[in-house]
């Protein structure tokens, strides 16, 4: 059984179609990747997979759960992310200044992320295990 499955998702804008009857399965413990020409609907797919537009129509189910059209924040809440082709990173700080700064707790005080970072040892401790867990720290 498949941990993350899409099954028979349409997406379209106006008159263009994006996502046309797609079906795909992502299994527990393999690395998996989507692959296509420019246009082909691979950001799409990741939008609709993660929750940040509803398909059409189809399903997205994760551990036999159905989260079709669960806002990002829910779907992020259980577990699953994703990564985009642009990073910008802060190259005058550390490795867990930027992670520091990309955490949501952090994120959520906006321009006010700054200040007093490091007062918040629990960010600094939670930005810290996501380095030792990639082999960072």
């Amino acid at each position: 059984m498949a941990l993350f499955e899409a099954t028979g998702l349409h997406k379209r804008f106006g008159d263009q179609v994006v996502l046309q009857d797609l079906s795909l399965s992502f299994e527990e413990g393999r690395l998996s990747g989507i692959m296509g020409p420019n246009g082909a609907g691979k950001t799409t797919c990741f939008n609709v997979l993660t929750g940040r537009h509803a398909p059409d129509r189809g399903r997205v189910t994760f551990a036999g759960e159905d989260i079709t059209g669960l806002p990002p924040r829910r779907v992020a809440q259980k577990g699953i992310s994703r990564s985009f082709q642009v990073m910008n990173l802060f190259d005058d700080d550390s490795a867990l200044d930027n992670v520091l700064i990309a955490l949501p707790r952090v994120r959520r005080r906006g321009f006010d992320a700054w200040r007093d970072l490091r007062a918040d040892s629990a960010a600094e401790q939670q930005a810290a295990s996501v380095l030792a867990r990639v082999g960072l720290a």
